[in-house]
């Protein structure tokens, strides 16, 4: 996997108390994590705050998966921020 999933994972499953390693790419955000819509938002507004980005709304909530979410963020994270984070 890459820096930014495992990223995203690590943030996941500490926010909802969870062994990261049950978390996959294709694990949805409603069904698989439980995550309310409030607790998506906190988790993207938290991701948003630690890498400087700003997911639209619109697009957050087509986002289904942590892989759509990984996804987004692969295209969104300039190299210099993903050095950064290794």
């Amino acid at each position: 996997m890459t820096v930014i999933y495992d990223k995203v994972v690590a943030m996941i499953a500490a926010a909802r108390k969870i062994d990261p390693k049950s978390i996959s790419m294709d694990t949805s955000f409603l069904s698989d994590l439980k995550m309310d819509s409030m607790s998506i938002v906190q988790s993207v507004l938290d991701i948003e705050d630690k890498y400087d980005i700003e997911i639209p709304e619109k697009l957050l909530f087509k986002m289904k998966t942590i892989g759509d979410l990984v996804a987004f963020l692969e295209r969104k994270i300039t190299p210099e921020q993903i050095a950064a984070m290794e």
